[in-house]
């Protein structure tokens, strides 16, 4: 999957086995929201992200059918482990799903992007936010945005 911003500076690009991960994860949380982390590595120009990784929904995390809160239990250590991998992957962003609904970020949502790119303590100056919507099973779709200390660009399917 590639996705990309109107004026094409952003890209994101997740391949088909973590595209497939994320899907399944949302079929196992069923009519629940849910959600995770995204881990890969950036461009040299920090523009491309590349998605490697798919956190499940910590422990500690709460949800319901229209809202989630990721945990954090697990996380520094998981992000260490791809880290220290011969790949040096680590945070790009965060990833949710939208059972049967549509997959557009809520105002809540626009505003813990922000703030992740302005927070120093998670070294992600142009985090990415990932929605899938729909039936994961059948007619899902995907909303994606990458944030920057002072806006939230959409990006689209290429």
């Amino acid at each position: 999957m590639l996705l990309r911003t109107a004026d094409t500076r952003f890209t994101i690009v997740i391949q088909r086995p973590q595209v497939r991960e994320l899907l399944a994860r949302c079929v196992s949380a069923g009519r629940n929201e849910t959600g995770g982390i995204l881990a890969g590595s950036y461009s040299e120009d920090r523009e491309c992200a590349t998605v490697t990784a798919v956190g499940a929904a910590p422990d500690d995390s709460e949800w319901g059918g229209t809202w989630f809160r990721r945990g954090v239990r697990g996380v520094a250590q998981w992000l260490s482990a791809l880290w220290s991998g011969a790949t040096r992957t680590y945070y790009v962003g965060e990833w949710h799903f939208h059972p049967f609904a549509g997959a557009t970020a809520s105002a809540e949502d626009m505003r813990q992007l922000r703030d992740i790119a302005r927070d120093r303590r998670y070294r992600c100056p142009e985090p990415i936010l990932l929605i899938i919507g729909g039936d994961p099973k059948a007619d899902w779709h995907v909303a994606a945005y990458v944030a920057t200390p002072s806006e939230v660009i959409p990006l689209h399917e290429r």
